[in-house]
């Protein structure tokens, strides 16, 4: 069975550790059309400077949807 980049989904559990920037990276380059976060991720996020607006741009540059767990 294979799934559409659209239905692919990088669980945060699997890129915890890594900023969320290049998270989003590694989801593009690796055909996930769909990112995983959390509320403390998304704190930990503005934590490190990148608002709301920020994280949807950033995404979105990519091509990749993020949505909280």
């Amino acid at each position: 069975m294979f799934f559409d980049k659209e239905q692919r989904v990088l669980w945060l559990g699997q890129v915890r550790s890594v900023p969320f920037r290049e998270r989003v990276e590694l989801a593009a380059q690796n055909g996930y059309g769909i990112l995983s976060t959390s509320p403390a991720d998304f704190v930990r996020t503005v934590a490190r400077g990148i608002w709301a607006s920020g994280w949807r741009m950033i995404a979105s540059d990519h091509g990749v949807t993020s949505v909280s767990a």
